[in-house]
């Protein structure tokens, strides 16, 4: 009797201490870079419960790791014995635990396929195991077993629908490792939005290069350097020959010419800038006529009809540099120098329209490539961040093209890298997503930079045109990449010479890099320009990009 006794009271123990868990549910969702999400839920009934975790893979802190409620309510549990093992004590045998775990972790095999982790183990016996697997929605499922211990149990290739497999084992035992190997692939039907955001761009990309070459590439000629423009040439011209048409910029430019012919200065005091009248205009250009009286005049005086058309004026005899505003008269001269039959005196006519069809491949493109991974989001917001990144992404190109000069782009080192870390950080949100995504805006992405570049240079000048613009581009070549000696020359003949010139700086845009060339080779001072203090060509230079940037700004 005492036998028995002992017998039922150890029986009883035993039922405590390896009580089976009814049931246990696992969820694991798997993106494309084995990044796992992984919910256990178990409905416990015993005081103990001791959970394995993975002992090898990526599992950082403060980002990874394993996260237990019970019952819905957050617990400060710590795992223990180096990270191997949860344990949880003192439970109240009706405790719903739920594990939340977060990890990169997967196993390759030489055929192929990949296992993963289910469960890596529980001190208790499983009545039933439940789980469900999602995978993501751009692979194709093509094999996927269940194993228990390394050994295989069924083959659940069945039982997927829409990428998510649900799986049940039944009676695990304690500290089983329950596990599944898959083999999946990329699935080849991608949407007909995806294939034409690939394809698309490259192929507007070929064909934009078609027309580029044969309605838009110059005629190739040797060119020599030369000392003076073109004399046919005024200032603004040479800024349409370039650009096909005139900018603020260029007019603002118009300001250093009239300086040079001698119809005004600049005085620099100790507080101000000032533009001096020196004699009235008397040009032959209609644009610095008109810009001349917009800096200077007061008033128009005499009678009523010849104050009416505007015969008689009067002007100040200076002006602060800050107080120009002009802004009417710039648009009046842009206005007058864009006109169409102007446009098209150095360039054929019918290349402006194919060089419109190229933008409008260039924004489509663009548009595609990048919206196109955000679409399969099923998200609004989304939806809107990818307007928003094309409107700024097509911003940042059309300044970066426009603006930049792509023969010299060391001097836009700055620029060019932040454009460049505006691409990587778009790329490295959309690397996310999917793969092709990847590869289809890094190739939209080049193919719309080398679009928007063969817009840039499409207009195809007419033959007088090309004319002339070989023969400014020699005059641009001496003030590029001329020599000292060649620099020495030229002011030996003319000692001016970098005086008369820097206004065509400014339409380049190659004012700091010429000045650079030019230092301790001038020797001479300005004529138009007077300061408070000794002459300096540094301090001049500097001096003449204040007035440029102010008056631009202002007007």
């Amino acid at each position: 009797m005492k036998k028995v006794l002992i017998s039922l009271i150890l029986f009883f123990t035993s039922l405590t201490t390896v009580m089976a868990i009814d049931g246990v549910k696992v969820t694991i969702a798997i993106d494309e870079e084995n990044h796992i999400k992984k919910q256990i839920v178990i409905e416990n009934e015993d005081k103990e419960l001791i959970l394995k975790v993975p002992s090898s893979g990526k599992i950082p802190g403060n980002i990874y790791g394993y996260h237990v409620n019970l019952n819905g309510i957050s617990s400060n549990t710590m795992y223990k014995d180096k990270n191997t093992e949860i344990v949880l004590e003192s439970l109240d045998n009706q405790d719903r635990v739920v594990v939340n775990s977060e990890y990169d972790i997967s196993y390759k095999q030489n055929d192929g396929y990949e296992y993963f982790d289910i469960l890596e183990g529980i001190n208790k016996d499983i009545k039933y195991l439940n789980v469900q697997v999602k995978f993501e929605e751009d692979y194709k499922i093509e094999d996927l077993k269940m194993f228990v211990n390394g050994k295989e149990t069924e083959d659940y290739s069945d039982y997927i629908t829409d990428n998510i497999a649900s799986l049940k084992v039944n009676n695990v035992k304690a500290n089983d490792v329950v596990s599944f190997q898959v083999k999946r692939n990329i699935k080849s039907n991608y949407s007909v939005l995806t294939i034409i955001s690939f394809v698309f761009p490259v192929l507007c990309l070929i064909f934009s290069f078609t027309l580029w070459y044969y309605y838009g590439k110059d005629r190739s000629e040797d060119i020599e350097k030369r000392m003076n423009p073109a004399r046919q040439l005024t200032l603004l011209d040479v800024a349409r020959l370039y650009n096909e048409k005139i900018t603020r910029s260029d007019v603002i430019s118009l300001i250093f010419s009239l300086c040079s012919k001698g119809f005004m200065k600049i005085v620099e005091t100790r507080d101000d800038l000032k533009l001096v009248r020196l004699k009235n205009y008397s040009g032959h250009s209609y644009s610095e006529g008109l810009l001349f009286d917009a800096i200077f005049i007061k008033s128009f005086v005499g009678t009523f009809e010849e104050a009416l058309n505007r015969k008689k004026k009067e002007y100040n005899d200076e002006v602060s540099v800050k107080d120009v505003k002009v802004i009417r008269t710039v648009d009046r001269i842009l206005a007058n120098e864009n006109m169409s039959d102007k446009r098209f005196e150095y360039f054929e006519k019918d290349t402006g329209t194919k060089k419109h069809l190229i933008m409008g491949m260039a924004i489509t493109s663009l548009v595609l490539v990048t919206i196109n991974p955000f679409i399969t989001i099923n998200n609004p917001l989304f939806f809107i961040l990818a307007l928003l990144i094309e409107i700024i992404s097509f911003y940042i190109i059309y300044k970066f093209i426009g603006y930049i000069d792509l023969t010299k782009l060391k001097a836009y080192l700055v620029p060019v890298l932040l454009a460049i870390l505006f691409f990587i950080l778009i790329f490295a949100f959309i690397f996310g997503t999917n793969s092709v995504y990847e590869i289809a805006y890094l190739l939209g992405i080049v193919s719309v930079i080398g679009m928007m570049i063969l817009a840039k240079y499409m207009p195809k000048r007419n033959v007088y045109g090309d004319k002339l613009f070989h023969n400014m581009e020699g005059f641009k070549k001496l003030l590029e990449e001329g020599t000292k000696e060649e620099y020495r020359s030229v002011l030996n003949t003319n000692d001016s010479y970098y005086y008369d010139v820097i206004c065509y700086m400014y339409i380049f845009g190659d004012k700091d890099i010429v000045s650079k060339r030019f230092k301790n080779i001038v020797t001479k001072e300005c004529e138009w320009f007077e300061s408070y203090k000794k002459f300096d060509y540094t301090s001049f230079n500097k001096t003449c990009d204040v007035i440029f940037e102010v008056i631009r700004e202002n007007n």
